[in-house]
């Protein structure tokens, strides 16, 4: 047996365990690791398995896409969040002759300072609040397929009280060796909690099962992609939509429709080339859509777009997802291939 053919075998034994225990529904914990970290994703939609790029820093949506690495790399994201918080991504790889390819990242989010009270309502001292991702990833090519897989520290602390898991990334890539073309499977943050914030502290992980492809018809500037997201669990948006009788005074609960259900599962983005240096990025990722949008005024949610600009010595790009008529998730990168010169 190959080292691919044991490498399926183990991934597939290994989901079906945890599938069997995990519990669907409900908060899910460290539910940052949800949120894209880089601009590249943030444009098309918030979800990318099968994207066709050169930037290997992308294996922290598929660890199959670590298979891309030249010789070394680094990339820097940033994002400034609400209320002062904010969201930062570093990422190092390189190529190794024996070990193959290796990237490793720390995503760090930063909730700033808060005033602690007592009981009382009298002032005390002043505490902060974060959340953290040390990921390390490996990924193997044969032909035309990879497979690679992610291991995560991830930890979250406020005051005094923190919380620590360790999780792992499974993933496969295929790209077409003539057309544009590519399939992409991960199977993310499956795991086990090292330390709870209190003994009553049982909230889900963040467990997730995505599929998707890329695809760039011939003679177009345009390339597409579809990712489908919670394929292990059916409903994941609130199955009803509530309406207030005035007259009556009571609420009117309707369940969503099956469309909606099956729609609320997928993210659509589309790559525009306007030159060879520079392309712009849109996406539609329908479950942000139906669940933060306003009923009698029209917001960006759902919606996201962003533009890459590459140059000779480094690539730069934004990415803007729409969340609410509050505000939303921009996303700046800056990608560099080393040594740097």
């Amino acid at each position: 047996m190959n080292f691919y053919n044991k490498a399926f075998l183990f991934i597939f034994l290994f989901f079906l365990t945890y599938v069997s225990k995990a519990q669907f529904g409900g908060w899910a914990s460290y539910s940052f690791l949800k949120l894209p970290s880089d601009a590249f994703t943030t444009s098309v939609g918030g979800q990318s398995v099968a994207p066709i790029s050169n930037d290997p820093s992308l294996y922290l949506n598929n660890p199959a896409l670590n298979d891309s690495i030249k010789k070394q790399y680094l990339k820097i994201n940033f994002a400034p969040l609400w209320a002062g918080t904010s969201s930062s991504t570093v990422t190092y790889g390189k190529k190794f002759n024996k070990l193959g390819n290796i990237s490793a990242s720390l995503q760090y989010l930063n909730y700033g300072s808060f005033q602690g009270t007592d009981a009382a309502g009298n002032l005390t001292n002043s505490f902060t609040a974060n959340d953290f991702a040390f990921t390390i990833g490996h990924a193997r090519k044969v032909n035309n397929i990879s497979i690679g897989a992610n291991l995560k520290l991830v930890g979250s602390s406020i005051d005094t009280y923190s919380a620590y898991a360790v999780l792992v990334d499974f993933g496969g890539y295929f790209k077409h060796p003539k057309k544009e073309i590519s399939y992409g499977l991960a199977i993310k943050n499956m795991g086990a909690r090292i330390k709870n914030f209190t003994n009553n502290d049982a909230q889900n992980l963040p467990f997730d099962v995505q599929m998707g492809f890329t695809i760039r018809p011939e003679q177009m500037p345009l390339r597409f992609s579809v990712n489908a997201h919670h394929l292990h669990q059916w409903i994941i948006t609130n199955d009803q939509s509530n309406e207030i009788d005035i007259i009556n005074n009571q609420i009117i609960s309707k369940n969503s429709s099956f469309a909606n259900k099956l729609a609320s599962h997928f993210v659509f983005g589309v790559e525009a080339f306007v030159h060879q240096n520079l392309q712009l990025n849109f996406g539609y990722n329908h479950l942000l859509r139906k669940e933060l949008k306003l009923q009698n005024q029209f917001t960006f949610s759902g919606f996201s777009f962003g533009f890459l600009l590459k140059t000779k010595k480094l690539n730069f790009g934004v990415g803007r997802q729409g969340f609410h008529s509050a505000g939303g998730l921009t996303q700046l990168s800056v990608y560099a291939p080393l040594p740097f010169k």
